[in-house]
Order: structure tokens, then C-alpha cells, then sequence
């Protein structure tokens, strides 16, 4: 509810993935809040030190609980509240991209789906 989604056109639906919420206040993944945003937000860093070190747990989960090796791309979706500051989203694709998921794709409202 605190988020608002961007719309899209786009008809084709998205594989299912790891999820990541990006709120004015907070960085959650799946459901589990992992980062203060602000402060991410205000640090030089080009990336989110908490983000990284909980996404390459959950690559390490991955790997024992599947046996897959975690060095292959994986998806992540950003769900992004429409009004947070472009230099936040990035600091969030950054730190995905220093871990195996880096097939990033973005939630949006289709048309139609406001709710």
C-alpha cells in the first residue's frame, strides 16, 4: 500500500522472481525489511551494503537448497514507489548487479489495473 506503481502497456507477464520494495522509508526483500532508504540514499557508496550481503545469502540458500550452482543470472523485480529519486533506484540495481541477479525487470500497473 505505501507503494505506487508506474504504468505500462506491456502484455507479456513476468517470470517468477525474487522481489525487491523500494519506499521512500525502506528496502524490503521478500517481505523483510533490509535497509534504511534514506540513509542508502545519503551515503557516497554507489551501492547498498545491507541489499548485497542479503542477496548473496539468498544466492547461498539457493545453491544448498537446490544444488544449482548460484554463479548463473537470476531474475530480481523491483517494485519502486513512482516518486523515489532515480539515484536511489540505481544504488538498488548496482548493488543486484554485484550478485548473480542481474536480470532485473520492474513492477508496473497495466493499464486498467489501478486499483
Amino acid at each position: 500500500k505505501f507503494i505506487t506503481l508506474p504504468e505500462s502497456t506491456a502484455i507479456k507477464e513476468p517470470k517468477e522472481s525474487l522481489v525487491i520494495q523500494v519506499s521512500q522509508n525502506d528496502i524490503i526483500l521478500e517481505g523483510r525489511r533490509v535497509a534504511d532508504a534514506q540513509q542508502a540514499l545519503a551515503s557516497d557508496r554507489p551501492d547498498i551494503p545491507e541489499l548485497v550481503k542479503e542477496l548473496e545469502y539468498r544466492a547461498h540458500i539457493l545453491e544448498v537448497t537446490t544444488g544449482e550452482k548460484s554463479d548463473k543470472p537470476r531474475e530480481i523485480k523491483i517494485m519502486g514507489d513512482q516518486k523515489i529519486p532515480f539515484e536511489l533506484l540505481k544504488k538498488v540495481m548496482v548493488s543486484c548487479t554485484q550478485t548473480i541477479y542481474t536480470k532485473i525487470s520492474f513492477a508496473v500497473l497495466t493499464q486498467g489495473e489501478k486499483s
